[in-house]
């Protein structure tokens, strides 16, 4: 799955015969550059979930038995620290493979990092945006005001602090040159047919969605670690806040992978497959076109139905999620043997 949405990030592997993409090489779609980094970055992400419920369900229970001397309180200790080391580490390869995968944005998806820094005018150096004040929405940034760290962005796009890094104003230009201003005359298109093509991402939920992205999964991971400190040497916090905050974690990570993958899917936009600078001439979709011809109803029937069956997959994961968390330890082990029926059966195996 990464490595078909890393073509679509990124096609290569292709040639056009006929006016059609042909694929010439499965070895190049699966060595994608795109894909060698995003398979990573994504499996970290996966690590800090797990890294972030077992701080949280270990944190849980250590509070809760900490002034009783429960036989299972170093199952919960052991099941913190790996959690947090889990997590730290998970954070690490998250921060490399988001540095990899930001300077090949740089290269192959320019638009798509101006939306995520809603970097309207060519800046060289240029800043990075911690936070904007103001409407985001518009591609002049007539009302932006952003708090930044100047050149962070030239080095987070090509690994030094000088380079240009190209705005939105100057993109737009670039890409109605290259791939033209208006859809195609095209009855598939719908009310798109013939119209202007609007090349600029939605830009809050890219903006908004890159910051949430990076800001959730480094709380996680702070929590965590922070978690790691306050139960070193034995120690348990005695208030509430202590569960309450790393159960609360929990959620962190999975808002972050979730605000991830949309700001790396509505960020290509209006692309379902974008353009390779570097590949094939004409290897590109619209994501207008992509759409299938299906009528309201269907889709309609479809999601609805889609809907229903993975809420009910999700509550039937939360109870039995819940059942074994609440059952701790006790809850997943075997029964232990009753001592008179061992001895008869040791008496008897004896016998025979």
């Amino acid at each position: 799955i990464l490595a078909a949405n890393s073509w679509m990030q990124h096609p290569v592997g292709v040639a056009l015969v006929d006016g059609k993409p042909v694929l010439t090489s499965i070895w190049a779609v699966l060595t994608n550059n795109t894909a060698l980094a995003a398979i990573p970055h994504t499996v970290a992400g996966t690590f800090a979930v797990a890294g972030s419920f077992l701080v949280g369900i270990a944190a849980w229970h250590l509070w809760r038995k900490r002034e009783t001397e429960d036989e299972d309180r170093p199952v919960w200790r052991s099941s913190l620290k790996f959690g947090g080391w889990v997590s730290a580490v998970a954070f690490a390869v998250l921060a490399v493979t988001g540095d990899i995968q930001g300077k090949l944005m740089f290269e192959q998806q320019p638009m798509k990092m101006a939306a995520a820094e809603a970097l309207c005018h060519t800046e060289s150096p240029a800043a990075f945006s911690v936070f904007a004040i103001g409407d985001v929405t518009r591609p002049d940034c007539e009302n932006v005001k952003s708090v930044t760290v100047p050149a962070l962005l030239s080095f987070l796009a090509h690994g030094d602090f000088t380079t240009e890094v190209r705005g939105i104003e100057d993109l737009v230009v670039e890409y109605q040159q290259k791939y033209g201003e208006f859809y195609p005359v095209d009855e598939r298109l719908g009310e798109l047919s013939g119209q202007p093509i609007d090349y600029v991402p939605n830009l809050p939920v890219t903006y908004w969605g890159f910051r949430l992205m990076i800001g959730l999964g480094a709380l996680g991971t702070a929590v965590a670690v922070f978690a790691l400190w306050v139960t070193r040497r034995g120690r348990i916090p005695a208030g509430r806040w202590f569960p309450r905050l790393a159960l609360g974690a929990i959620a962190l990570p999975f808002a972050a992978n979730s605000f991830g993958w949309i700001f790396t899917e509505m960020g290509r936009q209006p692309f379902v497959v974008v353009p390779n600078p570097t590949g094939v001439d004409g290897v590109w979709m619209y994501t207008a076109r992509a759409v299938s011809g299906l009528s309201v109803g269907e889709v309609l029937a479809s999601l609805i139905a889609l809907t229903l069956v993975y809420a009910v997959l999700a509550a039937v994961e939360v109870f039995l999620i819940a059942k074994y968390v609440r059952g701790g330890v006790a809850g997943v082990m075997p029964p232990k043997p009753d001592k008179g029926k061992d001895e008869d059966t040791d008496a008897l195996a004896f016998a025979y």
